[in-house]
């Protein structure tokens, strides 16, 4: 069965629930807003109006969602997303989750609606498969 049409709107979810997180500051699990910056913070940052993780925009541009396979893949290749993902409390670091994952990589709540919705049977994927379907039955 030809799922490419449905990988490639999962990774537009997926790429959208990204986007939203940064242009609303929030985590696309819990729908908080991400902990504001401290002063010392906001001292020592070049450019102190922008947006918080998006001091030179590079975390931002580096999420990668990519179909790999049978799956979409989601990675950001920098050695500080980890820390911004996941927060590190040791350096008082606070969690800003960017990626629509949970601690544990499973999707949040949203996404998965929104997969679960292309998967319904009139949703975009649930119709691509009842068309492939019916295309294999009308063959035979």
């Amino acid at each position: 069965m030809e799922t490419s049409i449905l990988l490639h709107e999962i990774k537009h979810c997926v790429e959208a629930q990204i986007r939203q997180s940064f242009e609303q500051q929030r985590d696309p699990l819990t729908l908080k807003r991400w902990q504001a910056l401290k002063p010392a913070s906001l001292a020592g940052r070049r450019y102190p109006y922008k947006p918080i993780l998006e001091q030179t925009g590079l975390l931002r541009s580096s999420a990668r969602v990519d179909i790999v396979g049978q799956s979409v893949r989601t990675q950001v290749n920098l050695p500080y997303a980890r820390v911004h993902q996941l927060g590190y409390p040791r350096r008082n670091i606070p969690q800003r989750r960017y990626l629509p994952f949970d601690d544990a990589g499973k999707p949040t709540p949203h996404l998965h609606q929104e997969i679960e919705a292309l998967l319904a049977p009139d949703g975009l994927g649930g119709q691509e498969i009842l068309k492939q379907v019916a295309t294999t039955l009308i063959r035979r």
